[in-house]
């Protein structure tokens, strides 16, 4: 009896043990797990801090992939409304020097007659721009005929030097571009963090600073060594408001996302534009080559535009 008594004894003592322990083992794991998960989770910067970091990230980006979805509302010569809707996707390569994608477009003119068409384009350089019309239909009181417009359709076209610029987007992830969303803003809000692409990112509400863009576009002119032109600057800034999102990667500090509505107080020709970009697979896009078999396009692309959509 009496040994039967001291194991029991003694496996009381080594129950007791284990379940005196357990709570405190418990929580030596609860806090490795929770120190490893505070590693793991960005720290909360300053607004302030997480732009500057974002615009001196931009100028590394060599490669990205994008989407963009614009919609443009505006009046054009005698106050016509014309409207618009356009959605690209695709790859830029070598700081936003080459870009390749597909866009489609569709909307009514001056006229208020439909007109909407498919492309894809690939700028291998600033005078080296390529399209392949897909698709594309005219009112018929368009520049050209439908019948010579088919012509043009699923064959790459080189465009012209002097054609060249007017064909280089401005919502493409360039990053100047993405620079210039980190430079210009001040922050009305911060939403803290949310997730984007499986990427924890910061999340902003931004409005656009006048004299933050005045100064910016005079510090990409010295840049570029051309001449700054302040009253074209405070004519482009004076009626212009835009507000919007940022999404800034709490890692790489890369913007993840955009989105701006912008509008102009112009009274001759007032207009609407909200714009939303999304990038990813940074650093991580494929080489970009002129297509083969092209031709050189005889005539400006402008040509090709509907009626009345641009403004005087």
């Amino acid at each position: 009896m009496s040994g039967n008594w001291q194991r029991s004894l003694a496996s009381g003592k080594i129950v007791t043990s284990h379940i005196m322990t357990f709570p405190v083992r418990s929580g030596l794991v609860f806090c490795a797990l929770a120190v490893l998960a505070s590693c793991s989770r960005p720290t909360g910067l300053a607004p302030a801090d997480v732009l500057q970091r974002a615009s001196r990230a931009s100028r590394d980006i060599e490669s990205a992939h994008f989407t963009a979805h614009v919609v443009y509302d505006g009046l054009s010569g005698g106050q016509k409304p014309v409207h618009a809707v356009i959605d690209a996707e695709g790859r830029m390569q070598r700081g936003g020097q080459q870009l390749a994608f597909s866009v489609q477009a569709s909307g009514t003119d001056a006229s208020q007659a439909a007109w909407q068409g498919k492309a894809d384009v690939v700028i291998a350089g600033e005078d080296d721009v390529y399209v392949m019309l897909r698709e594309i239909t005219l009112p018929p009181s368009g520049p050209l005929p439908q019948e010579m417009i088919a012509s043009f359709l699923n064959q790459w076209w080189h465009l012209p030097p002097s054609g060249a610029p007017a064909a280089r987007p401005d919502v493409t992830p360039d990053p100047q571009m993405l620079r210039m969303q980190a430079d210009i803003v001040d922050v009305v809000r911060d939403r803290g963090f949310a997730k984007v692409h499986g990427r924890t990112t910061y999340h902003y509400d931004v409005k656009l600073n006048r004299e933050k863009l005045a100064a910016f576009l005079a510090e990409v002119a010295k840049e570029r060594k051309q001449p700054a032109d302040p009253a074209a600057v405070k004519k482009l800034t004076e009626s212009l408001d835009a507000t919007g999102e940022l999404w800034i990667d709490a890692d790489t500090f890369y913007v993840q996302g955009i989105q701006w509505k912008l509008t102009s107080g112009e009274q001759k020709e007032p207009m609407t534009v909200t714009v939303q970009l999304d990038i990813t697979d940074f650093q991580d896009s494929e080489p970009i080559t002129p297509p083969k078999d092209s031709k050189l396009l005889p005539l400006s692309p402008l040509d090709l535009l509907p009626s009345g959509l641009l403004p005087h």
